[in-house]
């Protein structure tokens, strides 16, 4: 059966608003005639419908027999819940939808289709309601449920009020205004790009360096006005060597840590960086914005600051995803840029893995594409920090942290007392009274403002075409409604329902935490130095009260070893006391902007006058993508031609072979003509012919079915490269773009689709396992299985495999989510930022038989109540890490 139906008569052709404006026209007493032409409605129809109203009939609006399942309240309340659930970050899947839309109609008695085997609403009514709802299905960002709490309302306005109060004391120009942050570059990027594939394929692989990622850390830093700092390399080894930094922006420099993380020691160092290219100083001060982790709030880093002239401010605890402009714009592109250059690594070095020296070398690159100064000044202002803007963010930015409605660590003085609880907020009305709606208007009608003009210029009648349709809704699905009352009052009734069927989230409030937690602060003021000062004092009296111990415990200890340990321990005792027309000449004509190079926004060169306009500011409104044919000429397949062609010319009858091949006889007879003359047919319609003939085309597919298979797919981007490259190897005259020397996204989009071509997201398969898997390994495996099978005489349920797998409690796949179409930011709780690992090993034999798993926690004591819900026969262990021999 089709998925979509589709339409085999141009019956009611007319639309509802205009039949419904057209009823109350005639029953005004316009003429019936006159009426039907104004709104190109059949005469005959539109008489049938005033017949109806004028009996009180209601007017059957939907064709054919079968009514839609929910009314428009119906489907409203469902829209309203899906917003409001992914505002919080819970964002429903395409099978939850469903299964929401059964217990639905379950709970309000509606009639259905739908599956009451599975309890899921169909496929196609979940297709139907996507498209006509605006709601799409998107990939949702990991947001961790400490970002979810930690960003509300009191903490961000705490940390503006901060803000406020350092700008006006110390007039920070933009450029003087930083932030700086570190983050980590794996040797295995996150995310691969989607590569080319024939159809059909069933897996599709990508090489990557390795299963897992070396880390390297890089801090970046940035001004207001996109001045950027050089980056900051933190190398996960124990020695620095020069040549790790061959490639790396200029200015660069770096360090060496065993495990590649920031610690306090390394953050001082990147200060006298910092400091070298902010030209900091007690007379000209500069605001640096991190965030408030341990590593960077510490006696020397504070010291250093307050010499140097640096006031550093942190972020509240996980709110940088919103608050921290490398957040928002910057690392973002980087991440991208980053993971593009290492898979074209692989691609031209084959078989060479990346290690720390090719680090800086691929990281240039991408730095270079994606430290510009729209992605720098453009973060500062998306997050309010420059220009100062404390009000960026409405109150739909703090629906998450709803969910949690936890209290913040100290009450701030500036919270609204007037604050509800979710149960107290009033549900959202879409379909007013007809009362309110009939005052408005008639005050629209009277004012004087540009509305006014709108309103009265409409046909008076369409005003009723809200209520009218509404009644009607509400008549032909009343079996549907089992509460009479107002839409108003519906409305309400059927949002409660769906909260009731799927309440929104609300987290436990857990027990009282020991741990003070951080807020927004400067972190170089005197109290937080004092702070840190008292915090340090008092671990050198714990270390003294223990060398006092263990003094007193030596004494009993041989003079030898009591002298080496005394000793030892004195090296560790601390003091108490508590311490030409160039590019940038050319302006736009439409807002007289400058060019920058980099362009922000496209720039167009007009043929006419030939100035260069911003796209925007000019009335060019694009080039189809798609050519539309506005002509039935040419309707017929060209291997039928061809066909039709050669039985001509073995001797059959032009007009016969023309009416079996739906050709025009006259365009057979020309195209027989041409062939007797030698002459090469043009099979292509117009004047423009493809770019690659078929043989050049099935060249270009083999290729990339080769390499495909050799695991090196091609990305969009490559195969655009690679044709390029190709039509000017051959001398093949091409409408390519010259400057960026690509082929166009039109010729992909044509060149896929012509040669069943996919574009598919590929498995990440290191280069180990493309090198290991080889004929000779494989042919000596199956050597000695079969040894040891007839050696055994093993039957199929003696037949094992065991392996081990991780599991993480934050998942590296999340499902794509539904959320209303425009949404700019889609989040989608998970337990934390990073997952706990836990191991479990699983065995079968080869006639299905499962042995129980086996778990190995990461943890040091293993507890009986980790394996409740565990499969029955269950086991499990605890280890610091992850499997070992023991």
């Amino acid at each position: 059966m089709p998925r979509i139906y589709q339409r085999k008569t141009n019956r009611r052709a007319w639309d509802e608003n205009a039949m419904i404006a057209a009823v109350h026209e005639v029953l005004d007493g316009k003429s019936c005639n006159g009426v039907a032409s104004l709104y190109d409605i059949p005469e005959p129809t539109l008489r049938r419908y005033v017949k109806k109203m004028k009996n009180d009939l209601q007017l059957p609006m939907h064709g054919g027999r079968y009514s839609t399942t929910f009314n428009l309240n119906q489907s409203q309340a469902l829209v309203n819940y899906i917003t409001l659930i992914d505002k919080r970050g819970f964002g429903l899947t395409a099978i939850q939808l469903r299964k929401l839309a059964y217990d639905f109609a379950e709970e309000q008695g509606i009639t259905h289709r739908f599956n009451k085997e599975r309890k899921l609403a169909g496929k196609d009514w979940l297709s139907n309601f996507i498209k006509d709802n605006k709601i799409s299905l998107r990939t949702a960002e990991a947001t961790s449920v400490a970002r979810l709490m930690s960003f509300n309302k009191p903490a961000v306005q705490k940390f503006f009020d901060i803000l406020r109060e350092v700008l006006e004391k110390y007039k920070f120009s933009p450029d003087r205004i930083y932030n700086a942050d570190e983050s980590g570059l794996s040797s295995v990027p996150c995310k691969l790009p989607k590569v080319l594939s024939p159809v059909g394929t069933r897996r599709v692989a990508k090489a990557v360096s390795a299963e897992r990622g070396k880390n390297t850390t890089v801090v970046c830093a940035v001004n207001a006005v996109g001045n950027y700092v050089p980056p900051y390399f933190i190398f996960g080894r124990i020695r620095m060597k020069e040549e790790l930094l061959y490639g790396a922006p200029i200015g660069s420099d770096g360090t060496a840590q065993k495990n590649g993380w920031m610690c306090t020691e390394i953050f001082v160092k990147y200060l006298h960086h910092f400091s070298k290219y902010a030209h900091s100083s007690p007379e000209t001060p500069v605001l640096l914005m991190v965030d408030n982790h341990s590593s960077h709030i510490s006696l020397p880093a504070i010291n250093y600051c307050r010499q140097k002239g640096i006031i550093m401010i942190g972020f509240p605890p996980h709110t940088t995803h919103r608050l921290q402009p490398l957040d928002v714009s910057f690392f973002g592109p980087l991440k991208s840029f980053f993971s593009r250059e290492c898979d074209n690594h692989l691609v031209n070095h084959p078989g060479q893995l990346i290690g720390d020296k090719h680090i800086c070398q691929l990281f240039g690159k991408a730095y270079n594409r994606a430290a510009t100064v729209s992605n720098a000044v453009n973060g500062f202002k998306k997050c309010g920090l420059q220009p100062f803007d404390p009000f960026v963010f409405g109150d739909d930015d703090f629906v998450m942290a709803e969910t949690t409605e936890r209290a913040p660590h100290q009450p701030p003085v500036y919270q609204n007392s007037d604050n509800e609880s979710d149960d107290d907020i009033p549900l959202i009305n879409f379909v007013k009274p007809q009362k309110d709606i009939e005052k408005k208007s008639t005050i629209n009608m009277t004012s004087n403002s540009p509305t006014s003009e709108i309103v009265s210029s409409t046909p008076r009648h369409f005003e009723k075409v809200t209520q009218v349709k509404r009644n009607l809704f509400r008549a032909e699905n009343k079996e549907n409604e089992p509460i009479p009352g107002t839409s108003q009052t519906d409305n309400k009734l059927n949002e409660v329902t769906l909260q009731k069927i799927r309440p929104f989230p609300k987290a436990e409030r857990g027990g009282n935490c020991k741990r003070k937690k951080l807020t927004a602060s400067v972190i170089t003021s005197t109290p937080i130095k004092e702070q840190l000062e008292d915090k340090e004092y008092q671990i050198r009296q714990r270390e003294e009260k223990k060398r006092k111990i263990i003094e007193k415990k030596s004494q009993k200890i041989p003079k030898k070893l009591k002298e080496s340990t005394i000793a030892s321990k004195k090296e560790k005792v601390m003091p108490l006391t508590p311490p030409k027309k160039t590019k940038e000449s050319i302006f736009c004509p439409g807002c007289d902007e400058l060019y920058q190079d980099p362009p922000v926004e496209d720039w167009i060169s007009c043929s006419n006058c030939q100035y260069w306009w911003h796209e925007a500011c000019s009335n060019y409104n694009g080039m189809p993508r798609i050519y539309q044919r506005k002509t039935n000429r040419r309707a017929w397949d060209e291997n039928a031609m061809i066909a039709a062609v050669h039985e001509v010319l073995d001797g059959k009858s032009c007009n016969g072979v023309a009416s079996l091949y739906d050709i025009p006889e006259p365009t057979l007879r020309r195209y027989v003509k041409k062939m007797k003359n030698d002459l090469q047919l043009p099979m292509h319609g117009g004047r423009y012919s493809t770019t690659f003939n078929l043989n050049q085309s099935q060249a270009l597919v083999n290729y990339i079915t080769l390499i495909d298979k050799r695991g090196f797919g091609l990305t969009a981007i490559q195969l655009r490269k690679l044709a390029y490259d190709f039509a000017e190897e051959q001398g093949i005259t091409h409408r390519f773009n010259k400057e960026r020397k690509l082929a166009g996204k039109d010729w992909l989009s044509n060149f896929i689709k012509d040669n069943k071509i996919s574009l598919r997201t590929a498995e990440a398969t290191s280069v180990a396992r493309l090198m290991s898997f080889n004929k000779p390994a494989v042919q000596k495996f199956f050597d000695i299985l079969r040894e040891v099978l007839e050696k055994y005489k093993f039957s199929p349920d003696r037949i094992y495999n065991a392996d081990e797998s991780g599991l993480s409690s934050v998942p590296c796949k999340l499902p794509k989510v539904l959320s209303p179409v425009g949404t700019r930011r889609v989040a989608k709780a998970v337990s934390a930022e990073r997952g706990k690992n836990t191991t479990v090993v699983c065995a079968v034999n080869a006639v299905g038989n499962y042995v129980p798993p086996y778990f190995i926690f990461g943890r040091i004591r293993m507890k009986e109540e980790l394996l409740y819900g565990a499969p029955i026969g269950s086991d499990g262990t605890a280890q610091k890490k992850w499997m070992d021999v023991h």
